[in-house]
């Protein structure tokens, strides 16, 4: 049910959202902020605002500190949670193990318990992790700290990839910040990805993307649709191909383009010979 209400707007909504986002107004990343961001040269401007900077190290597992959270969060002191409901997470349960899953309620009880006790997240576990069967689809997390609980996004910081600027325009990208969100937005409301824009995909043809480059833009969804791995052989593909644009009309230029830009991601090949042009 909540992948259902996740993707609940249509599709072509979704890409006037990303355009919006990402092109008409890329600037508006500025009035916003990730809750963990890497520095980079274009967001001198953040000013602090990030809570996180930088690739987080492995943290070990510290029963002190648990320990210190919890009476915080029991008296009222502990710092605002991280994770927004709906984030993807990894949620450590003994041995080594983290098991995949979505945090779906804050301040979850159960009716057992204590007047007034309560744990920081319930996490509903992903399909993957029910394995046992035994009607257990859910867990809750004892703390909000980085060895019982991390984001569990696609990409991380400083991870480069391809993010979809128009209906049939990827670019390199960088990613520079996680959970981030726009001051006018409603309370809750993310997007997982901020990202630095490196450059467009050869043979590029949509100016408004194209003016995108070396700003700052955030990503409504993670999903293939919206930021994807970069591939050596479709970019290859697709510099051969803006090669041959002269001997092609602008119809079949655009239709050869569309359909590589938007193939999946192949073993290297010959490019040339890939685009099946005589």
């Amino acid at each position: 049910m909540l992948r259902v209400a996740a993707r609940c707007v249509a599709r072509t909504s979704r890409l006037a959202l990303l355009s919006k986002a990402a092109v008409a107004e890329p600037t508006m990343c500025w009035r916003g902020r990730s809750l963990c961001t890497k520095d980079v040269d274009a967001a001198k401007n953040a000013g602090g605002d990030a809570q996180v900077s930088g690739k987080a190290a492995p943290d070990a597992f510290n029963l002190a500190a648990l320990d210190d959270w919890i009476k915080n969060y029991d008296s009222g002191n502990s710092p605002p949670l991280r994770y927004p409901v709906g984030t993807p997470v990894q949620c450590f349960v003994g041995t080594d193990r983290w098991v995949k899953g979505t945090v779906v309620k804050h301040n979850y009880r159960e009716e057992s318990w204590p007047a007034g006790k309560s744990v920081p997240y319930q996490i509903l576990l992903a399909d993957e992790e029910l394995k046992e069967k035994d009607g257990r689809n859910a867990i809750w997390a004892p703390a909000d700290l980085p060895f019982i609980i991390r984001a569990a996004f696609r990409f991380e910081l400083s991870d480069s990839a391809e993010c979809r600027l128009d209906r049939d325009e990827y670019a390199k990208c960088t990613v520079v910040g996680l959970l981030y969100r726009e001051t006018s937005w409603p309370e809750g409301r993310y997007a997982p990805y901020q990202v630095k824009v490196e450059a467009m995909l050869p043979g590029a043809l949509s100016e408004q993307a194209k003016s995108v480059v070396g700003k700052l833009i955030w990503l409504p969804d993670d999903d293939e649709e919206y930021i994807r791995r970069p591939c050596a052989t479709r970019e290859a593909r697709l510099a051969a191909l803006a090669q041959l644009s002269g001997s092609l009309s602008e119809a079949e230029y655009a239709d050869k383009r569309r359909e590589v830009v938007h193939s999946a991601a192949a073993p290297q090949r010959s490019a040339a010979a890939s685009l099946n042009i005589k």
